[in-house]
């Protein structure tokens, strides 16, 4: 008989119950074959020789000495893809940045905050356009006692930037000591790889790890995509944007509540997640026979829908009640927006078209809401479908045609997945291989041309190009 110590080695004495069991049921039956033999007759014998290399495995992890293992598919292939996709971008906005002229003072469309030098480097270019906007908030605040035109309108302008994004940015500075070129980069760069991951998961469970990786890739790919690595708001948005609408997918509905309201605080694009848990409720309506719904995740479904809703006012309420007035009316997306566009691209339209340029806009629109509803997109999810012509549709009625949309449609990702479909979620397609790695190869030749012309400023001639 072999005698095993059986204190202090829990693992072992769980490896071992199998064999145990097993031999007790063997027992079991030959004493009731036998019939005479007396049960303190019997002799146990456990031979624990062929669980050796289990019962070390065990005994070592529940010591703390865990054996090395792989990072998941789902962490390592994200973040890799966004940090190569940020090297590559970093090397272009560094090789533009040395023909940048020197910015010393504002400019007809330009705002001027902290004057650069030519050729300015890396962390100055980055702060170009909006970051000049964002570091007067981080070291100014909203300057509420302006006096002059110019000031008075740079409030006004301020103004209508949420505080979360900037107010991050300076607890960062105040944390480490950095600048704020180099906070604003870390804050964003952890936000970007922070998306990444939460995209992945979003989209794994329902449609693969071949759609996820491919959602991941066109992203990091996508022409406005160094906007990631900017001292802009947009990446921290984005990634608000991911994780309210993977909250929602997985009924963690209070946790979303929060995340919109701190969306509403960075940027005003919460209205589409509106459509979104709108459709996340249906589908779960549509199932309740296999999945019931409480009356509690109906309050809280609630909650997220007139959350969405009422994100876009939130900021410029606070401001209306801080200063009195509404200086935050105009900013994109706001109801004072959409009025003085005239519906924005609708608007655009019927000026240089009349009804047949609303008719294109309209049949544009159509056409995302019956591709989001077609086969090729039956694996997304109602969530990534939703969002694919909710958020379009409210920057045509929001924002205006202009060059800057190449930034704002960063956020529509499931734009780019029209080009993966929906394959078997275990498969590894390869035409769509190939198609996807040519449009990230196509996407990363945009991203130069985006920097070149759109975020470095190689004369004080301001053209149509802006990021």
């Amino acid at each position: 008989m072999h005698v095993v110590p059986s204190a202090g080695l829990p693992a072992i004495q769980r490896a071992v119950c199998p064999t145990v069991a097993r031999f007790r049921s063997s027992q079991g039956n030959q004493g009731r074959a036998a019939g005479a033999v007396h049960p303190q007759a019997r002799v146990v014998a456990i031979n624990v020789t062929a669980l050796a290399a289990e019962s070390s495995e065990e005994l070592s992890t529940s010591l703390g000495r865990k054996p090395f293992t792989r990072p998941h598919f789902g962490t390592w292939f994200p973040l890799s893809v966004f940090a190569l996709t940020r090297l590559i971008d970093f090397v272009m906005i560094s090789l533009s940045a040395r023909t940048q002229v020197a910015l010393t003072h504002t400019l007809p469309g330009y705002y001027v905050y902290t004057p650069t030098p030519a050729s300015p480097g890396y962390l100055d270019a980055i702060t170009n356009w909006d970051g000049q906007w964002y570091q007067r908030i981080v070291e100014q605040g909203y300057a509420v006692t302006a006096v002059g035109s110019f000031e008075q309108w740079a409030k006004t302008f301020a103004l209508n930037q949420p505080p979360l994004f900037p107010l991050t940015v300076r607890a960062l500075m105040w944390a480490t000591g950095l600048g704020f070129g180099v906070s604003a980069t870390i804050l964003n760069l952890l936000a970007g790889s922070v998306t990444v991951l939460l995209l992945y998961r979003l989209l794994e469970p329902y449609a693969g790890r071949f759609v996820a990786g491919s959602a991941v890739a066109l992203l990091s790919t996508f022409v406005s995509a160094p906007v990631l690595q900017l001292a802009y708001k947009d990446g921290f948005a984005l990634m608000l944007i991911v994780l309210a609408m993977l909250l929602i997918a997985r009924r963690r509905y209070w946790y979303a509540v929060v995340a919109i309201l701190a969306l509403s605080m960075t940027r005003q694009v919460t209205p589409p997640l509106a459509i979104v848990i709108a459709a996340h409720a249906w589908t779960r309506f549509r199932g309740r026979q296999d999945s019931p719904i409480r009356r509690s995740e109906v309050a809280a479904m609630t909650a997220v829908f007139v959350t969405s809703i009422a994100g876009l006012f939130i900021w410029s309420t606070v401001v209306r009640l801080w200063l009195g007035r509404s200086d935050a009316d105009s900013g994109r997306g706001s109801l004072a927006s959409i009025g003085r566009t005239r519906f924005g691209w609708f608007g655009q339209a019927y000026a240089s078209a009349g009804l047949l340029g609303v008719g294109l806009i309209v049949t544009f629109l159509l056409i995302l809401v019956w591709f989001a509803y077609e086969s090729r997109a039956c694996n997304w999810g109602p969530e990534v479908r939703a969002w694919l012509w909710a958020y379009p549709a409210f920057l045509m009625v929001g924002t205006v045609i202009m060059t800057g949309q190449l930034r704002y449609f960063l956020a529509a990702f499931p734009l780019l997945l029209i080009l993966v479909g929906s394959p078997p979620p275990h498969s590894l397609p390869r035409i769509r291989t190939g198609i996807v790695t040519i449009a990230c190869l196509v996407g990363l030749a945009l991203q130069w041309f985006w920097i070149d012309h759109a975020l470095i400023m190689h004369s004080e001639n301001i053209t149509i190009w802006m990021p």
